[in-house]
């Protein structure tokens, strides 16, 4: 049995030696989740112009020393038309977020502390003022107040993504914005999924006596298309040696990455192992000091199709464990990432936490804030066969291996699910 990170390690550098995978010319719709195999430049600065971050009022921030202050208002300025005057002293543009700000201003003041000047009287702060009237300034601005200059964000000609970087929503954003309507991107691992066992039945159908319905595979292969693969989820496999190792055989050849659920222990029925080295798969490691999750499965081949092959646990705590803890970062280090970790967070106990020592524990938990800290709070949970626990998990809370009685308000290093499990 050897430790998580040891496994860990085992797994990046095998994916590394099997990959990267091709990389393809892609639409920007068809990026999320994929790895981006090319440098990108901005092709203009960003902002492209300096432009208002307010609904208000372009003007010079001296002219409000002595605010209240009275201006003539000369144009209005909508986001997407060119100012078209030039605002000298004792004047204003009307002007709206995101509209380029005025020759002559330095400034601008929010809508909210404005008010037009009318004879008579003055209308509610707020209000608006129209070409060819005036409006009082009710405070004082500095000189580049609600303005957003030009390049501030990011110069032309700098870099906005390297090879290597896993494509998310904001990076999609960031390349529409800077005119990439296409990327070179890894094509999507194709993820072969088995779950094998006699006692399954699909999940449409009513289970008979000591059968239950099959979820592993469902599960995974949710998870497999959240991280950026084409799953493809294969029959149930039964307990026969011959015809799981046909099944197997089959699936190497039309996948990158192979996963099988079930059949992994140290049972009569556990087939897994031998189909798979009987498969031309050569065993890395079969047992890692987790909990859940100790009996997994890691295996190597070489020649055409899926070179990585992952036994998974039958139980289904386990198996998201054990996905989430290495085959998730396998597909993305097969993809060319850089960054295959999930970023971690840091939590505080809510309750004192008891257990044996000897493996590094991931345990279901909810977070809240408390006292202006995030607080980790375990949920009740029966085991590595417990899903309704894990799904209503928001995050992993993980317990060293040495670790046994943690008190409440200990910090604890948390993996957060981001959406997989909780709706």
């Amino acid at each position: 049995m050897i430790s998580v990170d040891a496994a860990r390690a085992l797994v990046l550098e095998a994916a590394g030696a099997a990959g990267p995978l091709e990389a393809e010319t892609i639409a920007l719709a068809e990026a999320a989740g994929r790895v981006l195999r090319e440098e990108i430049l901005a092709d203009q600065a960003m902002p492209p112009f300096t432009r208002s971050a307010m609904d208000g009022f372009a003007l010079r921030a001296t002219d409000t020393r002595r605010a209240p202050a009275r201006l003539e208002v000369i144009e209005e300025i909508p986001a997407g038309r060119a100012p078209e005057k030039t605002v000298g002293p004792g004047q204003a543009s009307r002007i709206m977020t995101g509209a380029a700000l005025p020759p002559g201003a330095d400034a601008v003041q929010m809508i909210e502390l404005t008010r037009p000047a009318a004879a008579g009287g003055s209308a509610a702060a707020g209000s608006s003022a129209a070409a060819g009237s005036f409006v009082e300034i009710m405070e004082p601005v500095e000189p580049g107040q609600h303005v957003r200059r030009e390049g501030e964000d990011l110069a032309r000609g700098a870099r906005l993504a390297a090879s290597g970087d896993r494509i998310g929503a904001a990076l999609i954003g960031l390349l529409a914005s800077s005119g990439h309507a296409q990327l070179r991107a890894s094509r999507r691992p194709r993820v072969a999924i088995i779950p094998t066992g006699d006692e399954l039945v699909e999940p449409d159908r009513r289970p008979g006596p000591s059968q239950i319905r099959e979820s592993n595979g469902q599960t995974l292969r949710a998870l497999v298309g959240a991280a950026g693969g084409l799953p493809a989820l294969q029959p149930i496999a039964r307990d026969d040696a011959e015809a799981l190792r046909l099944t197997i055989v089959r699936s190497l050849a039309q996948s990158d990455i192979l996963l099988m659920s079930g059949g992994v222990s140290m049972g009569d029925y556990d087939l897994v192992g031998d189909a798979l080295i009987s498969s031309g798969c050569r065993k890395v490691f079969d047992r890692v000091a987790i909990q859940p999750g100790k009996p997994l499965f890691f295996a190597t081949r070489d020649g055409e199709g899926a070179e990585l092959v992952f036994g998974l646990p039958g139980n289904p705590v386990s198996t998201v464990v054990d996905f989430l803890l290495f085959a998730r970062p396998a597909m993305l280090r097969l993809m060319g990432a850089t960054q295959c970790e999930e970023p971690l967070i840091a939590a505080r106990l809510a309750k004192p936490l008891s257990r044996r020592p000897g493996r590094r524990a991931y345990l279901p938990a909810t977070l809240r804030w408390d006292k202006g800290s995030l607080e980790a709070v375990l949920l009740p949970s029966m085991g590595s066969a417990d899903m309704v626990s894990l799904a209503r998990a928001e995050a992993l809370a993980i317990i060293p291996e040495e670790s046994s009685d943690l008190p409440a308000g200990a910090s604890v290093q948390m993996l957060p699910l981001s959406g997989l499990t909780r709706t």
